[in-house]
């Protein structure tokens, strides 16, 4: 055994002594619809900031290319904070395709397309904030 096999959560300080996190969540399928929620609240908040940054600016602030960018970005945060707990869908068309091609289980898609749906509409709130004129 070694000197970490005996740590439960995984984390530990740097004294060596075992960390639990804040916030454990043991439920996998509440896990995965707030990973898909942080997820696209990730996406929707980098991609539209990028817009209401171009647009509001008048273009001066910005580029078409740094718009397309910062949502291929996001896409990548999104994709990288959520995949590995949820499959990182991000978006109700693609979680609902899967699902039609069995490739993800009917159950988990109301769950999925909820919060989904809640993260885009927080993020954007958010943008539309702190853009307000």
């Amino acid at each position: 055994m070694s000197e970490y096999g005996s740590l439960k959560s995984g984390y530990a300080d740097l004294e060596g002594n075992p960390r639990t996190p804040f916030c454990h969540i043991r439920n996998p399928e509440v896990r995965a619809y707030l990973a898909e929620f942080v997820g696209t609240f990730i996406l929707v908040l980098i991609g539209d900031g990028a817009v209401a940054q171009y647009v509001l600016g008048g273009g001066d602030a910005g580029h078409y290319l740094s718009v397309n960018l910062a949502w291929g970005i996001a896409l990548l945060f999104g994709i990288h904070f959520s995949g590995g707990v949820s499959g990182g869908h991000l978006n109700p068309a693609v979680s609902l395709t899967l699902a039609v091609f069995g490739r993800f289980e009917w159950h988990k898609l109301p769950g999925y397309i909820v919060a989904q749906t809640l993260g885009a509409f927080a993020a954007a709130w958010v943008v539309f904030v702190v853009y307000y004129p």
